[in-house]
């Protein structure tokens, strides 16, 4: 579409791809993705945060991985269990870790005094979130807890008090 004068007319022939460009004429109140819900904030941010899944744009409303390299979903649709690729790194070049995805969901669902979580209610179904470590991965306790093994191998599972979803 077109602006001309007060009016806008479409394209008779609109063609697929391009570019978008559009302007948010706000500044967000502040920069944090737990805690934001405006427009103003999420549409500029979004690209610098990933999550377990997302929708796929090509394929839309299908789900693929995000950090996710792989997830499955108990029997009883209470349990979804995710593991991580590897080698996801944060902007000062650490790696990611199942740690910190628990740290994501924590600050989400129980946020410490003074941080607002604009999502906990959307999360309130989450009685448990951990970091798995199985022993039978043939790394040694005190391996698996030194940093000096990639945590991306331990999976994260989300326990819920109810079914969300149908599997």
């Amino acid at each position: 579409m077109l602006p001309i004068g007060s009016q806008a007319l479409a394209d008779i022939n609109p063609k697929r791809g391009g570019t978008l460009e559009f302007a948010v004429t706000v500044e967000p109140g502040n920069y944090d993705c737990h805690g934001n819900i405006s427009f103003a904030f999420l549409h500029p941010i979004a690209p610098h945060y990933s999550t377990l899944l997302k929708f796929d744009a090509a394929n839309y409303p299908q789900i693929i991985g995000d950090l996710a390299e792989s997830w499955s979903v108990s029997a009883d649709r209470l349990t979804y269990t995710f593991k991580l690729r590897p080698n996801i790194l944060f902007h000062d070049g650490s790696r990611m870790t199942s740690a910190d995805v628990k740290a994501s969901y924590e600050r989400i669902v129980h946020p410490p005094p003074g941080v607002v979580s604009a999502r906990k209610v959307d999360y309130a179904a989450i009685i448990e979130h951990r970091h798995a470590r199985p022993a039978h991965r043939g790394v040694s306790p005190a391996m698996a807890g030194s940093g000096d093994v990639g945590e991306f191998r331990f999976p994260v599972e989300l326990h819920l008090q109810r079914r969300q979803a149908r599997g």
